[in-house]
């Protein structure tokens, strides 16, 4: 298993039986269990591929759509969503990134959507059931390099969380 950063996906080329498709543009997932369940490439526009044919799935997101969001702790406004954590095996976003620049400057963090208590599509927000002095102090993350195992133990033990690797096991 590899975790990446979904813009890092962008300029990857696609290609097909009958030839080359494009270039990664974004990542369409289900918004219910934050599966990747498309890649939209440079011939679509951003969100485009999102609607059209596939409209009738009301949990059908696009990276490029959320982006942005702004995260509401229990108590405020945290930053926005900045980008996803891709395991590029099961093809799952296993965070987001938050930019917690309203609260530390320069600071990123991760939120894993198993967290998240609810989104509200219309306000743009995503509402998590932890307090901003909480996601604030989690260990930050460094775009540098991919969440070790060990980077994610420690975040899941400072929101005393068991880590999704602990279900895949399980169910093994």
């Amino acid at each position: 298993m590899m975790l990446s950063e979904a813009k890092k996906l962008n300029g990857y080329r696609l290609g097909t039986l009958s030839g080359m498709m494009g270039k990664v543009k974004e990542c369409c997932f289900d918004d219910r269990n934050w599966t990747i369940l498309y890649l939209a490439h440079d011939h679509e526009k951003p969100g485009e591929f999102a609607q059209g044919e596939k409209a009738w799935d009301t949990h059908l997101r696009s990276t490029y759509g959320v982006s942005g969001h702004q995260i509401q702790a229990l108590d405020g406004e945290l930053g926005h969503v900045e980008d996803y954590i891709i395991d590029d095996e099961a093809w799952v976003i296993r965070y987001l990134i938050i930019n917690a620049h309203d609260w530390w400057p320069g600071k990123k963090i991760l939120v894993s959507p198993q967290w998240i208590e609810r989104i509200s599509w219309g306000e743009r927000k995503v509402y998590v059931n932890l307090s901003r002095e909480t996601v604030v102090q989690s260990p930050e993350y460094l775009e540098e390099s991919r969440p070790s195992r060990d980077y994610e133990i420690g975040l899941h033990q400072h929101y005393n969380r068991q880590g999704y690797w602990n279900h895949e096991l399980a169910a093994r």
